[in-house]
């Protein structure tokens, strides 16, 4: 499994924000810039088959519209439709963001197959299994995501806050991304502090902040586990 972050960031920074490309063709959460991360690779837009948005922010969604754009225009182009993951409601909050940023309408399901979340669930996706985690995030919901292949799962938290019941999620992962948007927890996000207690408490995995601020990056804690853009990882069996 290869993973490289194209955007780690909220919106109220310089860096582009929530957007991680697995194994080429799957697309964890779309900020509202992460095409401009994703063009840099030089890869067609319909080079991807698989959507997994964690939630309706604008840093974790907003960016979608591009890619929406991209298969509509291409048409009978695509053999087969891609796939949107995402809380329920994903469908219509696609078309409402499609039809605003075009100024014209289209009927999306001809060109993609939606999945909507309303509670724990497990999709197949090529030769990965993933398993779908929904979490609160402050007065929203979230879904986290672990991806396994090859015995190797790679999880993704998205924006959650304190209150959730990890231990079913990390248990699951070899390898996770989560967020650590301040020092501490608040009522709607994880924080550094809480992050640093599930590095001591699970020893054997690999914990990775994202979505962090400015005084996180400069926590000592935390220097060897925080994620940065273009930072890739090769995971599992080849």
């Amino acid at each position: 499994m290869k993973i490289k972050v194209l955007g780690c960031s909220n919106s109220w920074t310089e860096k582009h924000t929530s957007c991680f490309l697995v194994n080429d063709n799957i697309l964890i959460d779309c900020g509202i810039d992460a095409y401009k991360a994703y063009i840099k690779l030089g890869k067609p837009l319909t080079d991807i088959k698989l959507f997994l948005i964690s939630h309706f922010h604008a840093d974790h969604i907003m960016g979608l519209y591009i890619f929406l754009t991209e298969y509509v225009e291409a048409k009978n182009k695509i053999d087969k439709k891609p796939i949107i993951v995402g809380l329920k409601g994903i469908k219509k909050f696609c078309t409402k963001i499609f039809k605003m940023c075009n100024l014209y309408g289209a009927d999306l399901t001809k060109y993609f197959e939606f999945i909507e979340i309303d509670k724990n669930s497990t999709i197949q996706f090529e030769n990965f299994k993933i398993e779908i985690f929904k979490f609160t995030h402050g007065e929203v919901y979230d879904l986290g995501y672990v991806l396994t292949k090859d015995n190797f799962g790679f999880g993704y938290t998205g924006d959650i806050d304190a209150k959730n019941k990890l231990t079913p999620f990390i248990n699951k992962c070899d390898m996770c991304f989560i967020d650590a948007s301040g020092l501490q927890s608040s009522l709607r996000h994880f924080g550094a502090n809480d992050l640093v207690k599930l590095i001591n408490q699970y020893p054997t995995k690999q914990f990775y902040a994202t979505h962090y601020s400015k005084q996180v990056l400069e926590c000592e804690h935390l220097k060897d586990n925080l994620l940065k853009e273009n930072d890739e990882f090769e995971v599992g069996i080849n």
